[in-house]
C-alpha cells in the first residue's frame, strides 16, 4: 500500500461511503478513524476532511490495542482460507482429473479478489463490535456466549477438515501458525522494484518472442510433378481463352511457339531435376 492510494481510497471510497451509512441511519457525519504508523497511511490525512478525525495509534502499540487486531484480521484470514479450500474440493470433486496443483494454477488474481470479498463478507458484526474490548471497552455490547477466540476456533477446525480432504496433512497447530503469520508491509521502494521486474520480464518475453519468429525457417520449396502438371492444366486453360480473345490466328499460332518453346526448357529442367531433389509426388 502505497500513500497515493491509501489517500485515493480515504477520499474516493471511505468518505463517500461512511457518509452514506450515517446518513441512512440518521446519525451525524462525524468520524473518527484510527490508523497504526504504517509507511502507507499519509500523516496529513487529518487535513483532508473536516468531519472526519484521523488519530494515528501510539508506535508499538498496535498488537495490544488496534481494533482490527483483536480478532477481525484473524477471522478475515481464517474465512479466505476455508473458502479458498471449499472451492478446491468442489472442483477437483467436479472435474477427477483437475489435481490441487492444477486448480492452483488456475486460481487467478480475479478468483482472490472475489475470495477476499467473500471472507470479509462472513466476518459477522458481532466479531467486528469485539474487537473495540482493548480501547473503547466502554462501546463494546455484551452478547451471551459470545467469544471471538471461540468463533475462530470453529472456523479453524473446519479448515482442518477441508485441507485433509484434500488429502493435505496439516493439524490445527499448523493452520494457526498460517493464519497467524504476519507478512512485512511492502515500501514504495519494494513496489517500485517489483514493477521493474515485471516491465523487465515483459521485454524479455517479447525478445525472445522476436528471437523465434527471425529463426524460424522458410517453408522449403519443392518442384514435384503434381504442381507441374496442375500447372500444365491451367496453362491449357489460358490458352484456351487467348484463342478466345483473339481472332487474328498468327497471333495465336506465335503465342503457341512461345510456350511451346518454354515447355521443350521445362523438359530440359526436368532432366536435369532428376536425380536431384526433385520429389515425386
Amino acid at each position: 500500500m502505497t500513500q497515493a492510494l491509501f489517500e485515493d481510497w480515504f477520499i474516493n471510497c471511505f468518505i463517500p461511503q461512511v457518509r452514506e451509512y450515517c446518513f441512512e441511519n440518521t446519525i451525524p457525519f462525524k468520524v473518527l478513524l484510527l490508523l497504526d504508523n504504517a509507511p502507507g497511511h499519509p500523516p496529513h490525512l487529518a487535513d483532508l476532511h473536516p468531519n472526519v478525525k484521523v488519530t494515528f495509534l501510539p508506535p508499538n502499540k498496535t498488537p495490544l490495542i488496534q481494533p482490527m487486531d483483536q480478532g477481525a484480521i484473524a477471522a478475515f484470514k481464517a474465512n479466505y482460507l476455508k473458502t479458498t479450500f471449499s472451492q478446491a474440493i468442489s472442483a477437483t470433486d467436479d472435474d477427477p482429473d483437475l489435481s490441487l496443483r492444477d486448480f492452483w494454477k488456475k486460481y487467478d488474481i480475479l478468483k482472490c479478489i472475489k475470495n477476499i470479498s467473500a471472507a470479509w463478507e462472513a466476518v459477522t458484526k458481532k466479531c467486528m463490535n469485539g474487537i473495540w474490548k482493548n480501547c473503547a471497552k466502554r462501546y463494546v455490547n455484551t452478547f451471551d456466549g459470545f467469544d471471538n477466540e471461540n468463533e475462530l476456533i470453529m472456523i479453524r477446525e473446519k479448515i482442518v477438515i477441508l485441507a485433509k480432504g484434500l488429502s493435505l496433512e496439516c493439524e490445527m497447530e499448523e493452520i494457526e501458525e498460517l493464519l497467524d503469520k504476519e507478512s512485512e508491509e511492502l515500501t514504495t521502494e519494494d513496489l517500485i522494484a517489483l514493477e521493474e521486474e515485471k516491465v523487465a520480464e515483459e521485454e524479455r518475453r517479447e525478445a525472445a518472442a522476436e528471437k523465434a519468429d527471425e529463426e524460424e525457417e522458410e517453408p522449403q520449396r519443392m518442384f514435384t510433378t503434381k504442381g507441374l502438371a496442375e500447372g500444365l492444366s491451367q496453362l491449357n486453360k489460358l490458352l484456351a481463352h487467348f484463342e478466345g480473345m483473339d481472332p487474328n490466328t498468327e497471333n495465336f499460332q506465335e503465342l503457341i511457339a512461345w510456350f511451346l518453346m518454354l515447355f521443350a526448357h521445362t523438359g530440359k529442367f526436368m532432366k536435369r531435376r532428376k536425380n536431384g531433389p526433385f520429389k515425386q509426388n
